[in-house]
């Protein structure tokens, strides 16, 4: 599908849903093969009603191949959705080509919708929730090449370049002046447990995605700035490789995740650090993720692409996931002090190994809970993690310095708004030390 016929659907898409029947649409989908039946039953999903399902057929029919806007144009038009037909079609049909038109909903210029005598109000803004979903690369998805998105507020279209992996250069600062990285004493070490290798020049990678603009029904996040200067400047003051992106569409950050597995940039380095920071939520026990165009991924769907099997260039190296978004709707309250404005937020030789090793997954909150991010200083948990790692990775492995991380962002508080951070563990069984700014030049 075209990205104009797919930003049509996605502006237009309250009134689709209000002019067609789910069950009628969903049936035709299927007959004319437009999805498959492991798509229908995704969105046949339990606990919503037939105007959500009828959302997400909707949203999904936007991902379909090259043929499926015509399809759409049939079916509307063979089962008397003429109204729907008339938004998606700019050459209108005959009536007489209907069979009724006693329930035809009229639009009034101010977006109000009248329902035999009924009135309601209609956003057309708010883009809905779409549940996980296997990523699928099949020929029938065309949009992979998209080179457009949509800003969140007034759909304003933002023409971009096409996103090529290369390491981000573009100036950074910490946000707050004071910090800066201590250098290391020593090479960490511990007297009963092993430590990652952390000594080389080429340190690792650090990959950060901050998705700031959404298409229209989600809110930007304000002040996600910050977090990119103080995540950035980390980094690279700790001698990684830094990527930085914004605002990918889904099929960008796969692409690019492809390319980033194959390239040079993993191979012969000590580990990889991974950061998105989007909006989230919580799905059926699965932590849910937002991208600027809209569509959704699981965490498991990234950290599957660095399985020991997918990305045998970091077997067995530390790898770092940091996920500091919401994992649902559930705001964690105590009353309590004020502080700013805030708002809420996934060799040679054969070698048998585990799917998944050497992983440690951080998150900025515990499932079903919210995030808080300060609209002037950015996400409570990026900013505490900035300020502990600059000042203790001279001397503190990571999961002692996360466990301080928690503490801090436990402390704060606004208007009665807490936030508890959570790790999980998969395999990460050794210590990692970062040892900034000191080499062991033999590695």
């Amino acid at each position: 599908m075209n990205d104009n016929h797919r930003q049509l659907i996605i502006k237009r898409i309250n009134e689709l849903v209000h002019y067609t029947d789910f069950k009628t649409m969903i049936n035709a989908c299927l007959k004319k093969k437009v999805l498959t039946d492991v798509m229908a039953d995704i969105i046949y999903k339990d606990g919503i009603d037939d105007m959500d399902r009828n959302r997400l057929l909707f949203m999904k029919l936007t991902h379909r191949g090259p043929k499926a806007f015509d399809r759409i144009i049939d079916i509307l038009k063979e089962n008397n959705f003429e109204e729907a037909y008339k938004i998606l079609n700019a050459s209108p049909i005959p009536a007489a080509t209907f069979t009724s038109k006693d329930d035809v909903v009229m639009e009034d210029e101010n977006r109000f919708l009248s329902i035999k005598g009924t009135t309601n109000k209609i956003s057309s803004n708010s883009i809905p929730y779409a549940p996980p979903s296997p990523i699928d690369y099949s020929v029938d998805s065309d949009d992979k090449d998209s080179t457009t998105t949509f800003d969140g507020s007034n759909m304003t279209k933002i023409i971009k370049k096409k996103i090529k992996l290369e390491p981000y250069t573009a100036k950074t600062s910490f946000y707050d002046r004071d910090l800066e990285v201590k250098r290391a004493a020593n090479f960490g070490s511990h007297p009963k447990l092993q430590v990652y290798n952390m000594k080389s020049k080429k340190r690792g990678v650090f990959f950060f995605v901050n998705i700031i603009k959404f298409v229209a029904g989600k809110a930007d996040r304000t002040g996600a700035e910050q977090d990119r200067e103080n995540l950035v400047t980390l980094f690279r003051e700790m001698n990684y490789t830094v990527f930085y992106y914004e605002d990918l569409t889904r099929n960008e950050f796969f692409d690019l995740m492809r390319l980033l597995i194959k390239s040079d940039y993993l191979k012969n380095i000590d580990s990889f650090i991974f950061c998105i920071q989007t909006h989230g939520t919580l799905y059926k026990n699965h932590t849910i993720m937002d991208f600027s165009d809209g569509p959704t991924c699981s965490i498991e769907d990234v950290l599957q692409m660095f399985s020991n099997t997918n990305c045998e260039s970091l077997a067995f190296k530390p790898k770092v996931f940091f996920f500091p978004f919401c994992r649902g709707s559930i705001s964690d309250k105590e009353k309590h002090i004020k502080l700013h404005s805030i708002e809420t937020d996934s060799g040679g030789f054969n070698l048998s190994v585990p799917s998944y090793s050497d992983i440690l997954i951080c998150y900025g909150t515990v499932p079903g809970f919210q995030t808080h991010r300060d609209t002037g200083f950015g996400s409570w948990y990026v900013r505490e993690l900035c300020k502990i790692v600059a000042d203790h990775a001279c001397d503190t492995h990571i999961e002692d310095m996360l466990k301080m991380v928690g503490s801090k962002t436990m402390e704060r508080r606004d208007e009665g708004r807490l936030q508890v951070a959570s790790t999980e563990n998969r395999g990460f069984y050794k210590l990692l030390y970062f040892n900034p700014k000191i080499f062991d030049f033999a590695n």
